[in-house]
């Protein structure tokens, strides 16, 4: 990405989005129904582990414009909660911004989905304070 000048700052990233671990992800369960009396939270190396393939994937798909349309530049960090769960925020600078309409889109089908695998708790609902 380009700025105008060596000594401009950059402009404010258009979309800021965070992306957390869920311990009911089909990989991890298919991987403790093996393990007699194991919970999640006793496998931080398999926890860790799906979720960087999940991080990955996400990432490629953004870059590659699959989500948010052409990208400029990306950037994000991964972080830890108390529980131990894994998480990442991720700034995006897309060109053009993308659609408020699109956004809003991508977190209902989010939502439809979470809702047919009976965790509605896993994907977050989209503000009622988004512009149409």
């Amino acid at each position: 990405m380009q700025w105008p000048s060596a000594g401009s700052m950059p402009p404010p990233p258009n979309l800021f989005v965070t992306f957390t671990c869920n311990t009911k992800w089909r990989e991890i369960g298919d991987v403790l129904r093996f393990e007699q009396g194991q919970q999640p939270c006793d496998r931080s190396d398999l926890i860790v582990w799906v979720f960087h393939m999940k991080v990955d994937e996400f990432i490629a798909d953004i870059r590659e414009g699959k989500i948010f349309g052409p990208i400029r530049a990306v950037l994000y960090t991964v972080e830890f909660q108390k529980r131990g769960l894994p998480h990442i925020h991720y700034l995006v600078w897309s060109h053009p911004s993308p659609n408020k309409k699109i956004v809003r889109k991508l977190l209902l089908e989010d939502d439809t989905a979470s809702e047919d695998s009976g965790h509605e708790h896993d994907s977050p609902k989209p503000s009622s304070s988004a512009d149409a």
